[in-house]
């Protein structure tokens, strides 16, 4: 059919663009490639963003975590145990200990001179039982102990109540005056400044025996 021989009039669809042409069904389709490559980017180099962005926010919460002086950083070697380190005594431990090394040999001092037997001290036996001799026989069994200074006698005070006694004026005679109540079996013994101020004291009263 040719254009003259059209019985309809022209319209819309009969006005054609120089510019456009036709496309046919044989026209080349795109390749695979171009087709995936968008979809490969999106897979590499997404993770690779995010990976960098977790980074830099690591760094920003964990400011000391990473870098830093090494020179300051400590070092622990694989021999280094606990044994390694010197045990050193707190502050002023030195000087604890010493105080306590001298308050021992104080009290071992003193200890010493409280529980030591001296048998020159002056020993006076008063006879308060009335016995014929009975100061004398006491005063010997010093003697043959050792005791240089005995002195027998008869008591002239006025009558005391109770059993037989040792009295000592100072303490540095507590020991001899134990030691002369074991010998003449007295079981007491006390400590009188006033009735024996220069030595030791034994009244024999009716309890004793010879």
């Amino acid at each position: 059919m040719s254009k003259n021989s059209y019985p309809y009039p022209p319209d819309e669809f009969d006005s054609v663009d120089p510019k456009s042409r036709p496309q046919e069904v044989h026209a080349a389709r795109r390749s695979t490639w171009s087709r995936v490559w968008p979809f490969v980017v999106v897979i590499i180099v997404v993770p690779i963003i995010a990976f960098g962005v977790v980074k830099v926010l690591s760094a920003w919460d964990n400011p000391g975590s990473g870098g830093g002086d090494p020179q300051n950083t400590p070092t622990i070697t694989d021999t280094q145990t606990v044994t390694d380190l010197p045990a050193v005594p707190p502050d002023g431990a030195d000087i604890v200990d010493d105080a306590a090394d001298d308050a021992v040999d104080i009290s071992d001092d003193q200890s010493v001179e409280e529980f030591t037997v001296d048998r020159t001290v002056q020993v006076a036996i008063l006879n308060a039982k009335g016995e014929q001799g009975l100061a004398a026989r006491a005063g010997e069994l010093l003697r043959q102990d050792g005791w240089s200074a005995v002195e027998p006698g008869d008591y002239e005070g006025s009558e005391i109540d109770g059993g037989s006694a040792v009295y000592y004026g100072k303490n540095v005679w507590s020991a001899s005056a134990e030691s002369i109540a074991g010998i003449l079996n007295i079981a007491l013994v006390e400590k009188d400044t006033e009735g024996s101020p220069d030595g030791i004291t034994v009244i024999l009263r009716q309890d004793f025996l010879l």
